[in-house]
């Protein structure tokens, strides 16, 4: 009986992991300096990809702690693609409600924050993708910001755009 409960509840274990993963093309984080992120340092990411034909969602993860000393985070993205195609943006996120309460997930004392910064997009070319990412606040030596996270996954969609 107790061996039954035991696969029963590996079972659905397993489902509850690995059924409401989605296909993850890339997932890294970098970290951050502990004493601040300067605003001249990037965290750079090289994505390989390999797929041309299926449309994907690149999400930008913002890991920090409560020595954050904001509401929201501003970040500028520069992408460079195989053929050296330069795109610049500016993206942002709210990391705290305007009570003051963090969103995101809660890891101890560390705080995570999905940003959707791409959408059902299609890589034109395959190749090596660069992707600089810099903290675009007006502070110098930015606190509080421990990671930066990039995961490029397949979209639920499949009406891409280049």
């Amino acid at each position: 009986m107790m061996k039954h409960k035991i696969i029963y509840i590996a079972a659905v274990s397993a489902l509850v992991l690995f059924g409401c993963v989605k296909n993850t093309a890339y997932n890294s984080y970098k970290g951050t300096d502990v004493t601040g992120w300067n605003q001249d340092t990037s965290v750079v990411f090289d994505v390989d990809i390999t797929d041309t034909v299926s449309a994907y969602n690149i999400i930008l993860n913002v890991r920090h702690t409560s020595e954050y000393p904001y509401q929201n985070f501003w970040m500028f993205v520069r992408s460079c693609s195989p053929d050296g195609i330069v795109r610049d943006d500016t993206t942002a996120c709210f990391l705290a409600d305007n009570t003051g309460k963090w969103l995101g997930q809660s890891y101890f004392s560390v705080y995570e924050m999905p940003v959707m910064y791409m959408d059902k997009i299609r890589f034109p070319k395959k190749g090596v993708y660069h992707f600089e990412i810099y903290q675009g606040m007006r502070d110098s030596m930015l606190r509080g910001i421990r990671d930066i996270g990039i995961t490029i996954e397949k979209s639920d969609s499949e009406d891409g755009k280049e």
